[in-house]
Protein backbone atom coordinates (compact mmCIF):
# COMPACT_ATOMS: atom_id res chain seq x y z
CA UNK A 1 0.00 0.00 0.00
CA UNK A 2 1.04 3.50 -0.43
CA UNK A 3 0.05 6.59 1.02
CA UNK A 4 0.44 9.99 1.02
CA UNK A 5 -0.41 12.65 3.64
CA UNK A 6 -1.71 16.42 2.49
CA UNK A 7 -2.95 19.45 4.38
CA UNK A 8 -7.12 20.17 3.02
CA UNK A 9 -6.13 23.59 1.60
CA UNK A 10 -9.82 24.93 1.08
CA UNK A 11 -12.04 26.91 3.60
CA UNK A 12 -14.85 24.47 3.15
CA UNK A 13 -12.92 21.69 3.57
CA UNK A 14 -13.96 17.95 2.71
CA UNK A 15 -17.62 18.85 1.36
CA UNK A 16 -20.13 17.11 -0.88
CA UNK A 17 -17.97 18.90 -4.14
CA UNK A 18 -14.73 17.91 -3.17
CA UNK A 19 -16.03 14.54 -2.11
CA UNK A 20 -17.72 14.10 -5.68
CA UNK A 21 -14.20 15.17 -7.34
CA UNK A 22 -12.59 12.73 -5.20
CA UNK A 23 -15.06 9.65 -6.35
CA UNK A 24 -14.42 10.90 -9.88
CA UNK A 25 -10.55 10.16 -9.84
CA UNK A 26 -10.72 7.70 -7.76
CA UNK A 27 -13.40 5.45 -9.29
CA UNK A 28 -11.01 5.38 -12.36
CA UNK A 29 -8.21 3.69 -10.19
CA UNK A 30 -7.90 -0.54 -10.61
CA UNK A 31 -7.94 -0.94 -7.07
CA UNK A 32 -9.08 0.24 -3.59
CA UNK A 33 -8.31 3.92 -2.89
CA UNK A 34 -9.07 5.19 0.52
CA UNK A 35 -9.10 8.44 2.36
CA UNK A 36 -8.29 8.95 6.07
CA UNK A 37 -8.78 11.81 8.40
CA UNK A 38 -8.16 11.73 12.05
CA UNK A 39 -7.97 8.13 12.47
CA UNK A 40 -11.66 7.37 10.48
CA UNK A 41 -11.01 5.61 6.98
CA UNK A 42 -13.53 5.92 4.37
CA UNK A 43 -13.66 4.52 0.39
CA UNK A 44 -12.49 7.07 -1.73
CA UNK A 45 -15.41 6.18 -4.46
CA UNK A 46 -17.85 6.47 -2.13
CA UNK A 47 -19.89 10.35 -1.72
CA UNK A 48 -21.43 9.74 1.64
CA UNK A 49 -18.26 7.77 3.31
CA UNK A 50 -16.03 10.50 2.63
CA UNK A 51 -18.90 12.30 4.00
CA UNK A 52 -18.97 10.91 7.26
CA UNK A 53 -14.85 12.32 7.47
CA UNK A 54 -15.90 15.74 6.60
CA UNK A 55 -15.64 16.75 10.58
CA UNK A 56 -12.45 15.77 10.89
CA UNK A 57 -11.57 17.07 7.02
CA UNK A 58 -11.21 20.72 7.95
CA UNK A 59 -8.88 23.90 6.36
CA UNK A 60 -5.48 22.97 7.85
CA UNK A 61 -6.60 19.66 8.67
CA UNK A 62 -4.26 16.47 7.66
CA UNK A 63 -5.47 13.81 5.79
CA UNK A 64 -4.13 10.72 3.87
CA UNK A 65 -4.70 9.00 0.35
CA UNK A 66 -3.60 5.45 0.21
CA UNK A 67 -3.54 2.94 -2.99
CA UNK A 68 -2.92 -0.44 -2.99
CA UNK A 69 -2.05 -1.36 -6.42
CA UNK A 70 1.24 0.33 -7.68
CA UNK A 71 -0.47 0.71 -11.09
CA UNK A 72 -2.50 3.60 -9.87
CA UNK A 73 0.17 6.05 -8.64
CA UNK A 74 -1.11 8.21 -11.32
CA UNK A 75 -4.54 8.47 -9.63
CA UNK A 76 -2.61 9.19 -5.97
CA UNK A 77 -1.30 11.83 -8.07
CA UNK A 78 -4.25 13.79 -9.44
CA UNK A 79 -5.52 13.25 -6.09
CA UNK A 80 -2.95 15.53 -4.21
CA UNK A 81 -2.82 17.57 -6.58
CA UNK A 82 -6.83 18.13 -6.62
CA UNK A 83 -6.35 18.39 -2.35
CA UNK A 84 -3.33 20.78 -2.71
CA UNK A 85 -5.32 22.97 -5.09
CA UNK A 86 -7.99 23.24 -2.53
CA UNK A 87 -10.32 21.29 -4.99
CA UNK A 88 -10.20 24.25 -7.74
CA UNK A 89 -12.12 26.58 -4.93
CA UNK A 90 -9.52 29.24 -4.40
Amino acid sequence: MQEIKLTIQNELGLHARCAALVAKTASKAKGPVFLSANGNTADATDILDMLMLAPHAAQGMEISIAIQETVDQDILDELAALVQDGFGED
